[in-house]
């Protein structure tokens, strides 16, 4: 909704289907963002209504919606690795490779872990020239001593042929250093873009996910010839990724997925165990929660509502960075956005600029690094399956487009002990973030009555 004419259009769409359908809504689920057009309509059909306005961001809402589609499990708490490019968190940073927790009954959710977040030099722009991300990478990579200055003699800043990032690439040094117009994100696509660039595949996008395109096409060929046409590689790529796919009648069944000859990159995976230890209160509280529910009592919320706060209380250093602020009734309003597990994707970026240095082949890096990413991120979710006992974990976001990180990760957490939830009729993109929304909104009335 980026033009006034599709936002007109969006409006009289719903006019329309509430006369067809003669229905008067109840709630409205809206995103976190506050300058985004569906905002301010959500807030004026609150007010039209007098009806709860709810806010969800948009990574839960991307979870929801896969939720919504395997309503035969009860509800029951469920894992999310929810990937893809840029969407506003809880705490209004830009989030998009996270690890999250959900308990739809209750309503819990809570934040476990991330992707490391990567500068964004010049801000959103760099969504447009990956180059931007890739540079401001390599110099984070310089200034934690994970990458050898020397290295640049090696393996020069490739996207330097161009003129137009040529001219640039001094100033946004400078901006780096200094952290002028840099914004930080999480987001799993930016990871790809950098490391499309870092390969030499693509500097300048004309379209989204065009970056990530190009690299997972760059595994399938068999030379270093990036400028011919890709269409023979696309047809090989179909061929061997969609073999290990899931079907629609199949999704939790476990894959096969060839991953002969890769390589798995390291890729840390840092702990906070003071956070660690709080979230891990508040989900055994919220376990103790809905089971009284399921015996229908539902006077518990007191009780775990004093649990938190004393578990919070017990250290005062995690107090200052873990309690926003008091209600009106003075308990602690908590902040769970506050990850217990970052992925440094950092480290995993230093070894590709290592293993280009070392003259290694694109197709393989790249495929290597397709894996690495990968392993990672499900040995983190391992993690989250040892903190919260939840064996559920749903993929979603924009990312999942990506056939080779899906089978990989599918298979992987299958193995692990895992039952995966992928979308079965909807896309795991944004298309699907209307259902995610209006699914938890049902659930909170369902909540409140």
């Amino acid at each position: 909704m980026d033009s006034l004419a599709v936002t007109e259009f969006y409006k009289e769409t719903f006019t329309h289907l509430q006369k067809l359908l003669e229905i008067k809504p109840e709630v409205v689920v809206c995103d976190l963002h506050p300058d985004f057009p569906s905002t301010h309509f959500a807030k004026n059909i609150a007010t039209q209504y007098n009806i709860p306005l709810l806010r969800l961001a948009h990574h839960y809402a991307h979870a929801y919606a896969v939720l919504a589609e395997y309503t035969e499990y009860d509800l029951s708490p469920s894992l999310a690795l929810i990937l893809d490019g840029t969407g506003q968190g809880t705490d209004r940073a830009s989030w998009g490779g996270e690890l999250l927790y959900l308990a739809p009954k209750t309503g819990l959710m809570l934040r476990l872990g991330r992707i490391e977040p990567i500068l964004l030099a010049g801000g959103e722009i760099a969504i447009k020239e990956p180059w931007r991300i890739a540079q401001a990478m390599y110099e984070t990579c310089l200034q934690k001593k994970y990458l050898d200055p020397k290295l640049l003699t090696k393996y020069p800043f490739p996207w330097i042929e161009n003129e137009s990032c040529a001219k640039l690439s001094p100033m946004l040094s400078t901006m780096i250093e200094k952290n002028i117009q840099c914004i930080e994100s999480s987001g799993c696509g930016r990871l790809f873009d950098a490391i499309s660039a870092l390969l030499g595949l693509c500097y300048f996008t004309s379209y989204e996910g065009q970056a990530a395109i190009r690299l997972e096409n760059a595994q399938f060929m068999q030379n270093t010839d990036f400028t011919k046409s890709t269409k023979t590689t696309q047809s090989t790529q179909t061929t061997q990724s969609t073999q290990c796919l899931p079907t629609k009648h199949e999704s939790n069944k476990p894959q096969n997925i060839n991953t002969t000859h890769a390589c798995f990159y390291d890729c840390p995976i840092h702990e906070d165990i003071e956070v660690k230890n709080i979230k891990k209160a508040r989900i055994q509280n919220n376990t103790a929660h809905n089971s009284a529910l399921q015996d229908g009592n539902t006077q518990n919320n007191t009780v775990q509502n004093a649990n938190i706060q004393s578990s919070t209380t017990q250290n005062n250093n995690i107090q200052g960075k873990y309690i926003l602020s008091q209600n009106m009734s003075g308990e602690d309003i908590l902040n769970d956005s506050i990850p217990i597990w970052n992925l440094d994707s950092h480290a995993l970026f230093a070894h590709i600029v290592q293993e280009l240095a070392d003259k290694k082949n694109i197709p393989e890096v790249a495929k290597n690094f397709h894996h690495s990413l990968s392993h990672s991120l499900c040995k983190m979710a391992e993690k989250g399956m040892q903190l919260t006992g939840v064996t559920n974990i749903v993929l979603g976001g924009g990312v999942m487009n990506n056939e080779t990180l899906l089978c990989s990760m599918h298979a992987t957490l299958n193995k692990a002990g895992f039952n995966v939830l992928t979308p079965k009729n909807m896309p795991s993109g944004d298309g699907a973030i209307s259902l995610g929304q209006a699914f938890y909104g049902l659930l909170e009335l369902q909540r409140r009555k």
